[in-house]
């Protein structure tokens, strides 16, 4: 994945007309000959555990594990990192015959020197070239992520000239940092976190233990930090060791830089000065390696294993190919790898994958449901349920997903039911975020303390289910489950919030002194993610969705938010939703209590309400037709923009004609369902069978009549709607025929035809341009046209005070 900074210069003609493939190592890479002629852009290695790392063209690093908090080498947003390549990570020096070369660092490139660099075509490592004809010496450094060792750096120097060269070298890492100083105290309070830092050179492994001497605190009271840092390496010939960060200048000065073994009161500093002499054609390699996050009894272990009889340098070759096989396992069981012969789009293809199982998960055993997982994501999920089933759950071993759903079925319970059907033994899925989004924080957990397996999946209403899509391609057994996570993630009164995870959902809380910080309904999709899953399941198992539309097995999350009354919507319609502190404060504490079921609408047992799943399908698709704007577009009245999250900037307002597109082939697919449950009727909540009513009449009354009395009598359904379900619902229904259902959509269906029919414009795109009449004067909806997926949507700048739609 490759991120270019906003404010990067622009590239030069010719940058990058030596892209290619080569071999190194006998692995395959992907090559950007003479990179320095390109902008900067930024990079990530990945690997098969916890070890994230972001790479920057120009040779910028910052790496950790897990989180930010846990970073080796300091985490900053991209335009820091390489506007400063050189301020962490890597050091090389090299001095022959007087020159000190300092390979990726100098700038312009001297003379008779080149900058190649190679990815290899899984992601899992990056090669920095550098070769230096005067000198007759080639560098190269290999970056990539040791789920075993942490951070590896495999460096190479040969010979390319004719002549034997002398060389005297200082390579290493710079500016590493102990655990206990997170993102947040690196940024504010870097000096000081100095202060604290004491980095000890261990006999003669060379292993390096950087440590806080306390905990960083204000408070009078002690404060153990019992985490540790490490840096070694091997493969030298006649290896000096120096922690001292001063060496780096004092080799630059052609002096012989020495250190201590122990160093306070600075940042970690790893360094190995090292001489050699190289013929012609010959090379030396060595390992420098750093890790993080190291309790006492793995800093032993670590320091046995670097002094062992067994070649350490080979244990660290087997982990990184151990590694690669791994995660291509992984993007294999996701369909990731093709022969073609087109090499870029093999590689292509390998990527997209990748980065998809990252973002939405993947399954570690096809459909193997580990032992004691499901009981653990009970547990999480629902207290009162976990108790009534202890026994069996803990009785429970390994068990295929389709084999747990019908086991769950025979003990009687819809609760267990519910959550057996939404169970999915995901892994390997994290947060999406990277240096450019620093908004989105990131945590990859892989393992758990005991080293075993985590099951689980985070992130973003969109990167959850777009990437479950491409799964389900590969895995069609999980289609139920991926539907049911998303109906019973919906919210009561039609919309999504903003994160969902397999221990629940989250909501954004606003934050006064944070001008980032914005609450709203993320309805990013929504209609669209969950018709292709629900296509994609009618493909592979036809008949089944409408056989169990009268199936009370899903639930309907609760968020503390209230969109406000017609009235107000057409008097301020940038702000269209108010935060409910009491009822955050009461779904937090209930969650707290009974596990994340406690965020589901209660009945009046104070168990989840259960809803049909033909309530489920219908009720989004009825909420985004009462919020139609005849011939504009489905108004957007959740401050977070549908259809491209490029514009949150904006208010969270307008029209979008893109929503209408997909909300006509959800009405069709549902007409297809009710078609094929046949005659009968549906029994559906209370509020959900006025709903239907009431748009019912409003299209027959309005339709093709005052456009502005179409758009109030449906507007006003759905605040009567939402007011019925987010003041605690009913558990009362009754029976609507199938035939009224469906009547409903064949009238939305032509509605919204009229609406995408007023659109089209000559030039055979879709946006909407409506002109109103405002309290007697003229306005015009401002639009924004937006290229999507060969469509345009167009956000408006919204309906004013008491607007008359003119026809």
């Amino acid at each position: 994945m490759l991120r270019r900074p906003h404010a990067a210069p622009p590239p030069s003609a010719d940058a990058g007309r030596h892209a290619g493939f080569v071999l190194i190592g006998g692995q395959p890479y992907v090559t950007i000959r003479d990179v320095d002629r390109m902008s900067p852009f930024l990079m990530n290695v990945v690997g098969n555990g916890d070890v994230w790392m972001f790479v920057g063209s120009n040779a910028a690093l910052t790496a950790g594990r897990r989180d930010p908090d846990r970073a080796i080498f300091p985490y900053q947003t991209v335009d820091k990192l390489l506007a400063l390549p050189e301020a962490s990570g890597i050091v090389s020096l090299f001095r022959v015959d007087g020159t000190v070369w300092e390979p990726w660092r100098q700038a312009p490139l001297p003379a008779g020197c080149a900058r190649h660099l190679h990815k290899h075509e899984c992601g899992t490592s990056v090669v920095f070239e550098e070769t230096n004809q005067p000198l007759g010496l080639r560098v190269r450094w290999r970056l990539a992520a040791s789920e075993t060792f942490g951070i590896v750096r495999r460096c190479t120097v040969k010979n390319i000239g004719r002549t034997t060269v002398e060389v005297r070298s200082l390579d290493g890492w710079h500016q590493l940092l102990p655990p206990g100083v997170g993102q947040l105290t690196y940024e504010r309070y870097s000096y000081l976190a100095a202060a604290y830092m004491r980095h000890e050179l261990l006999g003669d492994e060379g292993l390096m233990v950087s440590t806080l001497n306390a905990a960083i605190s204000d408070r009078p009271q002690p404060a153990e930090s019992l985490r540790a840092a490490v840096a070694w390496s091997c493969g030298h010939r006649r290896p000096v060791r120096l922690i001292a960060s001063r060496c780096i200048a004092e080799f630059r000065g052609q002096g012989a830089p020495e250190s201590g073994a122990e160093v306070r009161g600075d940042f970690g500093c790893y360094l190995v000065d090292d001489s050699y002499v190289l013929a012609p054609g010959e090379s030396i390699e060595w390992f420098v390696v750093a890790d993080t996050f190291l309790d006492h009894a793995a800093v032993v272990a670590l320091r046995q294993r670097i002094g062992g009889p067994d070649p350490i340098g080979a244990a660290i070759a087997d982990s990184l190919a151990t590694d690669v096989g791994l995660l291509r396992r992984r993007v294999a069981a996701a369909d990731g790898l093709q022969c073609s012969a087109d090499r870029i789009v093999t590689a292509h293809h390998f990527s997209n994958t990748l980065f998809n199982i990252m973002r939405g998960g993947t399954l570690a055993a096809g459909y193997a449901c580990p032992a004691g997982d499901f009981a653990g994501f009970v547990r999480r999920r629902s207290l009162p349920v976990h108790a009534r089933h202890r026994a069996w759950l803990d009785g429970l071993g390994d068990i295929g997903l389709a084999d747990l759903v019908a086991a769950a079925a025979g003990r009687g319970d819809p609760h267990l039911l519910r959550l057996a059907r939404e169970y999915l033994p995901m892994c390997f899925s994290r947060r999406h975020g990277d240096p450019s989004r620093p908004w989105n924080r990131f945590s990859i957990e892989t393992r758990d303390a005991a080293g075993g397996a985590v099951h689980g999946y985070s992130g973003n209403w969109r990167d959850i289910f777009q990437n479950w899509e491409a799964l389900a391609h590969s895995h069609p057994a999980c289609l139920t489950a991926m539907i049911s996570v998303f109906l019973n993630a919906s919210t009561v009164d039609g919309y999504n919030p903003y994160r969902i995870t397999r221990d629940g959902v989250d909501w954004e809380v606003a934050d006064p002194s944070d001008p980032w910080s914005h609450i709203g309904y993320w309805g990013d999709h929504q209609i669209v993610y969950l018709l292709r899953l629900l296509e994609a399941h009618e493909r592979f198992w036809p008949g089944r969705l409408a056989a169990e539309l009268d199936s009370l097995l899903y639930g309907a999350t609760v968020v503390p938010y209230r969109i406000a009354g017609f009235d107000d919507l057409l008097r301020d319609p940038r702000h269209s939703i108010t935060f409910d502190t009491v009822q955050h404060r009461t779904l937090r504490e209930r969650a707290a209590e009974i596990g994340a079921d406690g965020t589901l609408q209660a009945s009046a047992d104070g168990a989840p309400r259960l809803f049909s799943l033909a309530e489920k399908l219908l009720v989004p698709a009825l909420v985004k037709l009462s919020n139609l704007v005849p011939e504009g577009g489905v108004w957007l009245n959740t401050q977070r923009p549908e259809w491209n999250d490029a514009n949150n900037a904006l208010a969270g307002w307008g029209l979008s004609v893109v929503t209408v597109c997909h909300l006509r082939r959800h009405l069709a697919f549902l007409d297809g369902l009710l078609a094929e449950r046949g005659a009968g009727s549906l029994r559906l909540t209370v509020p959900t069978a006025d709903l239907i009513d009431g748009l019912t009449a409003a299209i027959a009354t309005h339709r093709g009549g005052d456009r502005f009395a179409l758009l109030e009598a449906l507007g006003r359904t759905g605040e009567r709607h939402r007011g019925a379900v987010l003041d605690g619902g009913s558990d009362e229904r009754r029976e609507i025929p199938v035939a009224t259902v469906r009547r409903l959509l064949h009238m939305a269906r032509e509605l919204v035809d009229d609406t995408i029919r007023a659109n089209r414009r000559d030039d055979g795109m879709y946006h909407s341009y409506n002109r109103l009449v405002v309290r007697g004067r003229e306005a015009e909806i401002h639009h924004l046209e937006l290229m999507l997926e060969g469509q345009v949507a167009v956000l408006g700048s919204g309906l004013l005070d008491d607007a008359e739609a003119l026809a």
